[in-house]
């Protein structure tokens, strides 16, 4: 009962504010009490004196729980820039590119310069040997051809028997040439078949860039195969889808008289002479049939070079 009286009246002098701490103030009033069990106080002053003993020191945890921290302000504070270690007390700048070093222009002797042109014009013919195609070979076709081709198949030395090829071909029967004369036209129906085969197999623009070079290859290797005519792979491929070139109204006319066979046994240059001077001596009128005609097939070529090429032609 003493303690229950004790509890209330110190609830009674604590502000409102603290009633929270009423669990707090009966643990302090209990130590309170024990701490004044092992002194001598009399019976009737004891509650006093304890509860003075409690009042006071729940007065002193109040005012020091009452007061309230202010919070902290978060202030964003700037960090400072941290240091890499060695680098104290020295001043760090930027590092300086070195400047490239200008390439020296390598000056080519005379002979240097022959072996780059030379080998410049190298690749430049592979380059055109690619483009040109290679047809395929049409083998022997000629009587003489097949007669060699046999002799060389029988022997193991080719040059030996070339030697005496041609007395052995001149002593051949009219029925041996007819089988020789067979042989050979039957290999050219074959070679012409598989030569039509193979121009059918590029389109039509590659056949007419495959022209292009090979006239550039004869140009170029002119003089460095003695033994024929023309180089190998330069001569024209023949494709009846190319589109041929308009003809000038000039053309046109030589044609027309060539043709005629007024100059049968004259040479080509004369007859040029002479169809240039008949040229020159048509009236406005006269010429005005071949302009019209070179005109049309001008209008024409166009028109086909873009069927077959797919683009539009450059030039006529």
């Amino acid at each position: 009962m003493l303690a229950r009286g004790v509890i209330c009246r110190l609830a009674a002098d604590v502000p409102k504010t603290s009633t929270h701490n009423l669990p707090q103030l009966a643990r302090l009033f209990q130590r309170v009490a024990v701490a004044h069990n092992a002194t001598p106080i009399t019976y009737k002053s004891a509650p006093s004196s304890v509860y003075k003993l409690a009042l006071v020191e729940t007065r002193r945890l109040y005012a020091t729980s009452g007061t309230t921290k202010k919070p902290a302000t978060k202030t964003a504070a700037k960090k400072a820039p941290t240091k890499k270690a060695g680098t104290r007390g020295r001043k760090t700048t930027a590092k300086k590119a070195a400047p490239k070093k200008k390439k020296v222009k390598k000056v080519l002797t005379e002979e240097q310069l022959v072996k780059k042109k030379q080998a410049e014009e190298r690749k430049k013919i592979a380059e055109l040997r690619e483009k040109a195609l290679r047809e395929p070979r049409p083998g022997p076709t000629t009587a003489w051809t097949v007669f060699i081709t046999e002799l060389g198949q029988e022997s193991t030395v080719f040059s030996s028997v070339s030697k005496e090829a041609s007395e052995r071909y001149k002593n051949l029967s009219a029925a041996e040439r007819e089988h020789y004369n067979h042989l050979a036209n039957k290999n050219k129906a074959a070679a012409a078949a598989r030569y039509q085969r193979w121009v059918l197999s590029h389109t039509p623009e590659k056949i007419r860039i495959a022209n292009l070079a090979r006239a550039q290859l004869k140009r170029k290797l002119k003089g460095t195969y003695k033994t024929r005519l023309n180089p190998p792979h330069t001569s024209k491929i023949q494709d009846d889808r190319q589109v041929k070139r308009p003809m000038t109204p000039w053309a046109l006319f030589m044609t027309e008289r060539l043709r005629s066979g007024d100059f049968k046994d004259i040479s080509q240059k004369e007859a040029f002479g002479l169809i240039s001077n008949e040229w020159k001596a048509l009236s406005a009128a006269e010429k005005k049939k071949y302009e019209n005609e070179s005109a049309e097939n001008k209008e024409s070529y166009f028109r086909e070079y873009r069927q077959t090429y797919n683009k539009d032609a450059t030039a006529a």
